[in-house]
């Protein structure tokens, strides 16, 4: 008998009562509700407060098929994993192919589990208020919040890039919230800024400032490491509340303009464990600490800094909560009595 292991995610009940799931799939021999989003939000018999399932597979759409344009749950089945050895990924993931990704143009918008080039809020569509989203386990280049943006949730993405977020009009009550990114973060620089946060991420950098633009910010309980240039992690702002990060800063010095950050002198190699484990494995495992990291109960609360610390902990793979996937298949060489016998193990992320 021979094993495949396989990576599938098949949405079973994860709406509330009242609320129904629909199947989002370009290819035509899929057979699913619709071929895009734009033609499920232009769909009476959509209900605001519905779930798109993104399955598996190229969605090949252009920006305007890519547009939320009503209030509904977004799911993909997670960013994937790929394989110690070889160069394949079993692991089929919703990828957006278009150059623009995602774009969210309306308020209570949930968004999880799903492969991008970008994902943006009120990308000039209009300029009506956005408010209420989340965008959460999603693996992008760039999240972009624009104009008039409000009570947004950023939570637990690889970002290759950069989250930015709008310093024009009103862009207030951002949360970004225990995620990787391998760029920077641009808060709002203007003065009348309102409660952005910026807490439990590890924001690795080579050319720029970890995080900058920030006024009347909350920046806490990061890991902030510059590879390139180690002191230019943060542009100091006294109005910003900046302490319990853990600094790539090399020197006791450099750091008088950082009160409250302790720690001084953090690298990719002292601080993560920079390796992965089993046959399956996410790059992510790299970024979890080394028990000897100065990041290490070093947050505000007692516990660890960085994007695997604080109540909403960065989970691996990008499953969305509640989206039944296959994990384990065993297929037989040959059939028995005339059937083939095919076993699959189906787990969830429920935590």
């Amino acid at each position: 008998m021979r094993k495949i292991l396989l990576f599938a995610a098949a949405l079973l009940t994860v709406s509330a009562a009242n609320a129904k799931v629909w199947r989002i799939n370009y290819e035509d021999n899929a057979k699913a509700d619709f071929k895009t989003i734009k033609e499920a939000c232009n769909e009476a018999k959509v209900k605001d407060g519905d779930t798109l399932y993104m399955e598996p597979g190229y969605h090949k759409g252009n920006t305007e098929d890519n547009t939320i344009t009503r209030p509904l749950t977004v799911l993909g089945p997670g960013y994937g994993m790929k394989r110690n050895v070889g160069n394949t990924s079993p692991v089929a993931s919703a990828i957006l192919t278009n150059y623009d990704g995602l774009s969210i143009d309306a308020s209570d918008v949930n968004v999880a589990g799903l492969s991008a080039r970008a994902i943006s809020v009120a990308s000039g569509y209009t300029s009506n208020e956005k408010n209420n989203i989340v965008i959460e386990r999603c693996n992008v280049s760039r999240i972009n919040c624009s104009q008039c943006s409000n009570y947004i949730t950023i939570k637990n993405n690889y970002v290759y890039e950069a989250i930015s977020i709008s310093s024009g009009n009103s862009c207030n009550y951002v949360s970004i919230i225990g995620n990787l990114i391998f760029g920077y973060v641009a808060l709002p620089e203007y003065d009348n800024a309102l409660n952005n946060l910026c807490q439990y991420n590890t924001i690795i950098s080579s050319n720029s400032n970890c995080i900058y633009k920030a006024k009347n910010a909350i920046i806490k309980d990061n890991i902030l490491i510059n590879t390139k240039y180690p002191e230019d992690v943060f542009n100091w702002d006294e109005t910003n509340e900046f302490r319990n990060n853990v600094l790539s800063v090399p020197s006791a010095s450099a750091m008088e303009k950082f009160p409250n950050n302790y720690y001084v002198g953090a690298t990719v190699e002292n601080t993560f464990v920079n390796t992965t484990e089993g046959v399956w494995y996410d790059e992510a495992m790299k970024y979890q600490l080394l028990e000897t990291s100065a990041a290490k109960n070093a947050a505000h609360a007692g516990d660890d800094c960085g994007a695997f610390g604080g109540a909403n902990p960065y989970v691996l793979f990008g499953r969305p909560q509640g989206v039944p996937y296959i994990f384990d298949v065993e297929v037989p060489a040959q059939p028995k009595d005339n059937k083939l016998h095919v076993t699959f193990k189906v787990a969830g992320q429920n935590e």
